[in-house]
Formats: C-alpha cells, structure tokens, sequence
C-alpha cells in the first residue's frame, strides 16, 4: 500500500466519516499490517466472507471501493 492510500484510510478511520466507513477503513488498515482475513473477521466480528469482500473491493476501487454505496430503489 503506497503512503497516499494509508493517509486516506487513516484519515477515513479518524475523521468525520460515518461509522460503517471507518469500519471498513480500519479493516484494510489491518489487512495491510498482515491481518489474516479470519483473524479480522473476528477481531472485527464480521462475517469472513464481508471481510473479503471489503478488501477486493479496496483492491479494485482504493477508498471509492470502501465506502457505502447509495441505491435507487422505491
């Protein structure tokens, strides 16, 4: 993870982002310190499947990826 990525994240698990996006900023944080997914999942309590998912996610779209995406929907 290059140094603009981590200033990001960082910035996301600290600042005025909504809960759920720190959340998610924290486990790629976690993810990049070696943090197996399992050992997220459950240090976290999510779903190992939800852990995966928010790091591909990361991988193909940086902090876009992580954050909560708006439907339309009635």
């Amino acid at each position: 993870m290059n140094d603009h990525r981590a200033k990001q994240l960082n910035e996301m698990n600290t600042k005025r982002h909504l809960p759920s996006h720190r959340r998610h900023a924290l486990g790629i944080l976690l993810s990049s310190c070696g943090y197996l997914p399992a050992d997220m999942a459950q240090l976290l309590q999510w779903h190992l499947d939800t852990v995966r998912r928010w790091i591909d996610n990361f991988n193909a779209s940086g902090t876009n990826g992580i954050t909560d995406r708006q439907y339309e929907g009635g």
